[in-house]
């Protein structure tokens, strides 16, 4: 078994579901995510049937800035850089528009009640 994917199934040692996987290029690893779901009580059945009915069947596909600038809450008519890599950095660093929205909402009406 590679070192990589020692490294998945590491990630799986806990009794929450992660359903990501990482690849590994000459330079970084690539972010995936499942494109089925499936959820176990138990870290064994987990593993085994995310390698199963995930890794196997290669049920995973690559985060791309698009699902990154989704995750974030921004709109649909958001442009962001043209380069995948810089993007999901850029969005990395952001703040979830939604969650500055409702703080903001909420504050003004804490700040106006008499």
């Amino acid at each position: 078994m590679s070192q990589v994917q020692n490294k998945q199934l590491e990630l799986f040692n806990h009794s929450k579901p992660l359903e990501l996987i990482f690849k590994q290029t000459r330079f970084t690893f690539i972010d995936f995510f499942a494109t089925v779901s499936i959820n176990y009580d138990n870290p064994e059945e987990y593993k085994k049937k995310f390698i199963q009915k995930i890794y196997k069947p290669q049920k995973f596909k690559p985060i791309m800035a698009q699902h990154c600038c989704k995750l974030q809450g921004f709109p649909d008519w958001f442009e962001f850089h043209h380069k995948n890599s810089i993007a999901k950095k850029k969005f990395g660093n952001s703040v979830p528009i939604p969650v500055v929205y409702h703080i903001a909402k909420e504050l003004i009406n804490f700040l106006t009640i008499p």
